[in-house]
């Protein structure tokens, strides 16, 4: 008796696909701290404050932030994103003190 082809990849009971998150960079802004921290891994949907990196010419935090982002954290995983550019990424962003790792 021949085996059965194996599946790809294997779902847990009642799991979907959708369940389990690609590898993405994105970053979050705090406005409670007015932060914005850096963040490359296992992603599922944004959250509100949350951006895909590199997925317009100006990103989403300058669009609704720039004014007040004070400062800017790159979390030590976001060591192991590659993004296309960073280009805008601190446009215009007047009140900006300090990038951190």
């Amino acid at each position: 008796m021949e085996d059965a082809p194996r599946p790809l990849y294997r779902l847990p009971l009642g799991g979907e696909l959708s369940a389990y998150a690609a590898k993405k960079a994105w970053a979050k802004y705090d406005k409670s701290v007015k932060s914005l921290t850096f963040y490359y891994g296992e992603k599922g949907e944004l959250g509100d404050g949350e951006y895909e990196i590199n997925r317009s010419q100006e990103p989403g935090w300058i669009t609704e932030h720039k004014a007040d982002i004070v400062r800017v954290v790159f979390d030590v995983s976001f060591a192991s994103a590659r993004p296309k550019s960073c280009n805008s990424w601190f446009m215009e962003c007047e009140k900006l003190e300090a990038i951190m790792e």
